[in-house]
């Protein structure tokens, strides 16, 4: 199994949640606030923005593709205040930026992401935390997936955690993090872990 399918899932779930959902909510709260009273232009606008945005939103994942994604999500940032939008935008821009191998535009967006924190913030912390692995900034990673406190997301933290370790030669964390990560790991997946696990017992 892909270690990283689970936040793949959780930001397909997103996107399909702001895809159905989005407009609706957030015109369900202008006119509520237009039954208050003295609202009512203020909804009408806030109701275009927001479908707009959607639009954009889903114009931007349908058909923009490579660096013409990344810099989309850029404009996007400029023309719309959508948080979680995007979020998901900058997810989607980050990920063309890593098989770029341009790492320092990933990390200021999933940066951006995790700032804004909520779940898209749980992926993007995880995901930068791989990004500053593979330039060797291990505190910055370690200190990255402390901000990872979803259960969802258990497995991969500690599973990364033991890979940092590994590297930093700290065998013995490595060790207590890769159990971590069987404690709570899928038997579809763990035998990835079992296996790192293992190696590892037979070096140190």
């Amino acid at each position: 199994m892909d270690i990283h399918s689970t936040e793949q899932q959780q930001e397909e779930k997103l996107k399909q949640l702001w895809q159905e959902y989005g407009v609706s909510v957030v015109s369900g709260i202008a006119l509520g606030l237009a039954g208050l009273g003295g609202w009512n232009y203020y909804s009408d606008i806030q109701v275009q923005k927001t479908q707009a945005a959607s639009q954009e939103f889903q114009n931007i994942l349908e058909n923009k593709e490579g660096t013409e994604l990344v810099e989309a999500a850029q404009v996007y940032a400029t023309n719309h205040s959508q948080q979680g939008y995007q979020a998901l935008l900058n997810l989607s821009a980050a990920k063309v930026a890593v098989e770029a191998k341009d790492f320092s535009k990933a990390e200021t967006l999933l940066a951006a992401v995790v700032a804004e924190g909520g779940f898209s913030g749980q992926i993007a912390a995880l995901r930068l935390a791989r990004v500053q692995k593979h330039q060797a900034k291990y505190d910055d990673a370690l200190a990255e997936l402390e901000k990872v406190s979803s259960e969802s997301f258990a497995a991969q933290k500690n599973e990364l955690k033991g890979d940092i370790y590994v590297d930093l030669k700290q065998y013995s964390e490595a060790r207590e993090a890769y159990q971590a990560a069987l404690a709570v790991q899928d038997i579809n997946a763990a035998s990835a872990v079992q296996l790192k696990l293992d190696n590892l017992n037979s070096i140190s």
